[in-house]
């Protein structure tokens, strides 16, 4: 389940012509966990997303 979400999340990043910073990005995520029943992960942070998303680029990964 969190695997379904997270394609559709990096989905919908990946098409959009938009800048999102990790404040902006962690409301999108709290908004969508909000309407999850039975989710593992209740909340995150900006800061817990600077973390992932420093850690991607690390490893290689291209982020716009």
């Amino acid at each position: 389940m969190i695997n379904h979400f997270i394609y559709n999340f990096t989905e919908l990043l990946a098409e959009s012509n938009a800048f999102y910073d990790a404040e902006m990005i962690s409301q999108l995520v709290n908004a969508m966990l909000q309407h999850r029943m039975n989710s593992t992960i209740k909340r995150v942070t900006a800061a817990e997303v600077s973390y992932v998303i420093n850690q991607l680029k690390a490893v290689g990964v291209s982020i716009p």
